[in-house]
């Protein structure tokens, strides 16, 4: 009779789980990532293959948000129908504790801690890595990718650009802003047409560390655009602000000008905290070179992965007495009370990551301050839950 109480709960909490945890990552993330590339798509400035590549490497580091909110979900909607269905009390006038009833919950959010440590700990990081390698390889690929017509593009280092529209390898009504050293804007040009070439790429050096790759040396390339009909004003180098010293309205029939790719293969390079696997990112906090303010990222960073890895078992102990408590069949309020539960967790988790630099804010403990927090509530209500 146990076991097949134990069946009847646990399938319905990994069925609704995987159903919810789809769903919420269909339509929170790949839903809003394709709202973002749908007029890339359409008008064929983004190569179909790097969709599916960004699929396969957003889905790991979405499904570290997405199930542990399935969970609460499931757990919110079979315990809010078992108890409108009365199916507790029979439970219980077997003999059977709550804490027994609820054990293969528990179980279950075990395991799916597991799961997501797994995700949180190499292949999330590594997804979010190999995105970055995925631009810079579009932009040696294609440059053209760069450029959506009527968008402002800085990827590339040192300019700001825009383009009205663009026909094959060349762009309409081009504006290109060149920033000094002090991002400050020194030079402007304005042209008719501007057609956009790529030279001397030959390899792309990938990271070593996260990507479990060697690195390949090689030219980054240029990226050479050539006006037809441009007018540039020269701002003075020494002092850009001095109007006066401006030369407006240069008109050049043909001119170019070559951006280095480099800044752009560099900044694909740079490993941050977020794309360190998790033994990776333990060593480095125990560098005694570290500045303060690098070596509390590391800790916020470290502490994120775990508080993260133990939201599953965290929300078992606050959804089941909500959801006996809630006692409603309805999809609906199931769905509410997870929403208002998830945003007060990831509150505390926004706050700390927006204080990472800062030691003195003790973001790494913040970082484990929802899991303590819900816990307590939920022990709390599970144990008055358990004396009725």
């Amino acid at each position: 009779m146990v076991r097949i109480f134990d069946r009847y709960i646990g399938r319905q909490i990994l069925f609704a789980t995987a159903f919810a945890a789809v769903v919420l990552t269909v339509v929170l993330v790949l839903g809003n990532m394709f709202k973002e590339l749908f007029d890339r798509l359409t008008d064929n400035t983004f190569p179909v293959s790097a969709v599916f590549e960004f699929i396969k490497f957003v889905i790991p580091y979405s499904l570290i948000l997405t199930i542990p909110w399935g969970f609460l979900t499931s757990m919110l909607l079979v315990f809010g129908r078992l108890s409108a269905d009365n199916e507790l009390i029979s439970m219980r006038m077997t003999g059977l504790s709550m804490g027994r009833i609820c054990l293969p919950v528990f179980a279950i959010a075990l395991a799916l801690c597991g799961v997501s440590f797994w995700f949180n700990a190499s292949v999330a990081p590594e997804g979010e890595a190999r995105m970055k390698r995925v631009l810079y390889q579009m932009a040696t690929d294609d440059p053209m990718t760069l450029f959506q017509p009527g968008q402002t593009v800085t990827a590339l280092p040192g300019y700001i650009m825009w383009a009205q529209d663009r026909q094959g390898d060349e762009l309409i009504n081009f504006h290109a802003i060149q920033l000094n050293e002090n991002k400050q804007a020194a030079n402007t040009y304005i042209a008719k047409r501007v057609k956009v070439e790529l030279q001397g790429v030959e390899s792309l050096a990938e990271i070593t560390g996260v990507l479990g790759d060697q690195d390949r040396t090689g030219s980054a390339g240029e990226l050479v655009l050539n006006f037809q009909d441009v007018h540039l004003d020269i701002k003075d180098s020494a002092d850009p602000f001095d109007f006066q010293r401006i030369q407006h309205g240069a008109f050049l029939r043909e001119s170019s000008i070559g951006i280095s790719l480099e800044p752009l293969r560099e900044k694909a390079k740079e490993i941050t905290p977020s794309m360190m696997r998790f033994d990776a990112l333990r060593e480095k906090m125990a560098d005694p070179a570290l500045t303060g303010e690098h070596r509390s990222e590391l800790r916020t960073e470290f502490s994120k992965r775990i508080s993260l890895s133990l939201a599953c078992l965290t929300f078992a102990f606050v959804a089941i007495p909500l959801g006996i408590t809630a006692q409603r069949r309805e999809t609906s309020i199931g769905f509410v009370l997870s929403l208002a539960v998830v945003m007060i967790y990831f509150m505390f988790i926004v706050i700390a990551d927006m204080n990472k630099s800062d030691p003195g804010a003790y973001p790494h403990i913040l970082m484990l301050l929802p899991n303590a927090i819900f816990m307590a509530i939920g022990g709390f209500l599970f144990y008055r839950l358990s004396k009725r």
